[in-house]
């Protein structure tokens, strides 16, 4: 049985655990809502206290992915980039060693990898966000510009994955149109996805089709 005072003390000590967290929580989900400058520094100086919980570590990968895999982190002095994306594929990496299932970690496992010249890593990470994420759109969307980017170097397994993403993003409007610029200037990329159309049901051609149009036309382009 346990005294009141140790029942007491064992209170106390949940409370001070838990108001730590929190504040590191809310430190984290604070410096996610800051501006691309202020949060490229916070990448730099790297406190890793930040990340606890699924949901701070969430928040922080999609806004390194925006930022250091973005337009800014790419307007960096290369050594900044290289530490910025160091940074995050170090939280991508403790992310999924203990959250195996989760897509966007392995995503940006992948995206990093690759950014920093690791080629191998960065192609088994995106073998398993498509594995893991299989039917998460809007990250099939980033798995499917990194493995039209490194296309010619995919293996068998990734290319597989990479079909799979390009079947569920063929089916829907947000999905087309995030592959209708390359659908109207790449010749070759055209020709597999539309191999990938051609097997789906009539309706989904047709809205295919119907979701090109309009996103090239949305774009400016003319629909070859």
């Amino acid at each position: 049985m346990f005294s009141r005072v140790t029942l007491a003390f064992l209170s106390f000590s949940l409370f001070a655990t838990s108001m730590i967290v929190g504040q590191r929580e809310l430190s984290g989900l604070m410096q996610v809502g800051t501006t691309d400058e202020s949060f490229f520094e916070t990448l730099l100086g790297h406190d890793k206290s930040q990340a606890i919980s699924y949901r701070s570590t969430d928040d922080i990968l999609r806004r390194c992915i925006n930022v250091a895999g973005g337009l800014y982190g790419a307007l960096q002095p290369e050594q900044w980039q290289e530490l910025a994306r160091f940074n995050c594929l170090e939280t991508a990496d403790n992310a999924v060693a203990q959250m195996p299932s989760y897509a966007l970690g392995w995503y940006a496992k992948s995206l990093f990898s690759y950014q920093l010249g690791q080629p191998q890593a960065a192609e088994a990470a995106l073998v398993q966000a498509q594995h893991v994420g299989r039917h998460e759109q809007w990250i099939a969307e980033g798995r499917v510009q990194l493995a039209e980017d490194h296309f010619t170097t995919l293996s068998p397994a990734a290319l597989s994955g990479h079909q799979q993403d390009l079947e569920l993003l063929a089916k829907s409007a947000r999905g087309v149109a995030s592959v209708a610029r390359r659908y109207a200037t790449q010749p070759d990329f055209r020709e597999r996805i539309t191999l990938i159309v051609e097997q789906l049901p009539p309706e989904d051609q047709v809205r295919f089709l119907t979701n090109v149009r309009r996103a090239t036309q949305t774009f400016g382009m003319v629909m070859p």
